[in-house]
This record gives C-alpha cells, sequence and structure tokens, in this order.
C-alpha cells in the first residue's frame, strides 16, 4: 500500500496524509479520482509518495522512533532511527518476567490446595526429606499429614518427594536466571537468554 505525505513549502506537513478523492487544483479546476492518479500527478498537488527507511531492530529492546524526512523532488524519504531501551529499564523488565514466570509454575503446582495446605508446606516438605534421610524419622507435620489422609509416610514421601524437587529446581532456575540477568552488561546478552525453558526437572 502507497504512503503519502503532504509537503508544503518543501516540508512535510502531515504524515501519513490520505490522497482526496478529488481536489481544486490552481487553476481553479477540480480533479476527480485523485486517490487514483499517478505519483507525478500526486506530487504536483503536494502529495508526495513516501518511502520508509526502517533499520531491523531486536524488538526486545529496541522499537522505531519518528521518522526524519527527506523531501524530494515528487516524494520523501522517512528515515526511523532506532531506539534502545535503557539497559538498567530493559534488566528490570526481563527480571519481573522471570519471577512471574517462576510464579506461575509454581502456582500450578499448588493448584486444587487450600490456602491453609499450602502454609503447612514448608514443614512437611522438612520432614519428608528428614524421613528421606532416616524414615524412622517422622515429624510432627508429617504425622499429622498422615493423620489427615489415606496414606502411610511411605506412600506421602513418594508422592511428596517430586513435588518438592521441582519446587527446588523451579527455584534454582530463577536463581541462576536472576544472576545471569544482574550479572549482563549489555542488551544482547539479556535477549540472548531462554528464560521459557529450564523449568522442569529434566
Amino acid at each position: 500500500m502507497t504512503i503519502y505525505a503532504k509537503v508544503d513549502a518543501g516540508a512535510v506537513t502531515e504524515f501519513p496524509a490520505n490522497l482526496p478523492k478529488s481536489i481544486k487544483m490552481a487553476d481553479s479546476r477540480w480533479l476527480c479520482n485523485f486517490d487514483k492518479v499517478d505519483k507525478a500527478t500526486a506530487a504536483s498537488q503536494g502529495y508526495y509518495e513516501v518511502i520508509e527507511d526502517k533499520p531491523v531492530i531486536n524488538e526486545a529492546f529496541e522499537e522505531l522512533g519518528d521518522p526524519v524526512f527527506v523531501v524530494g523532488s515528487n516524494e520523501v524519504t522517512a528515515t526511523y532511527p532506532a531506539l534502545t531501551k535503557p539497559l538498567e529499564d530493559y534488566r528490570k523488565e526481563v527480571l519481573t518476567a522471570v519471577y512471574s514466570r517462576a510464579k506461575e509454575i509454581m502456582d500450578g503446582l499448588s493448584a486444587g490446595y487450600s490456602q491453609a495446605e499450602i502454609a503447612t508446606w514448608p514443614q512437611i516438605q522438612q520432614d519428608v526429606m528428614a524421613y528421606n534421610a532416616d524414615n524412622a524419622v517422622i515429624g510432627v507435620a508429617l504425622q499429622n499429614a498422615v493423620n489427615h489422609s489415606a496414606y502411610t509416610a511411605a506412600e506421602l514421601s513418594t508422592i511428596l518427594t517430586p513435588r518438592i524437587a521441582s519446587q527446588n529446581h523451579i527455584m534454582d532456575r530463577r536463581a541462576q536466571l536472576v544472576s545471569l540477568i544482574r550479572s549482563a552488561t549489555d542488551h544482547l546478552s539479556i535477549s540472548a537468554l531462554d528464560i521459557d525453558s529450564g523449568w522442569q526437572v529434566a
């Protein structure tokens, strides 16, 4: 689709500009179907075709700025500068995405559980790990879980140990990414990180 700019006295006054269906010319005649005229005729009435010069950008941390216009004989070149986000702003943006991703995955592990149950998990997890090291040790939280379920301590350990491993892995992955992002010295190093992978236990 052809883009036009309105040019008056050698300067762009409107961009983008739609060609009118008809236009009154300097000699007071009306030119109909002006929106279908050729490039030279449009330019004669101040509507110049625009040639856009857009650099290739990294959309993760760059955006196009407002164009700079150069007016030619019957066309306008619009050159767009590439604007780079401040490094610290981009760093903060990616860190926020990492924390959000970790929370999303952690929340998935707790789906279907009440807040009261979730509140007991840290102690139960400690008890499970202690039980895994010595099955003669059954902590208070683990015993309470046994008392209020149809499972034995061994069965709860079998159920909960993979989840504990997943939670620990998620926290480790988050810490790894946060460290890499905070230590990065340029935009490309941060954008090269794949923050959507590596969250699952291999």
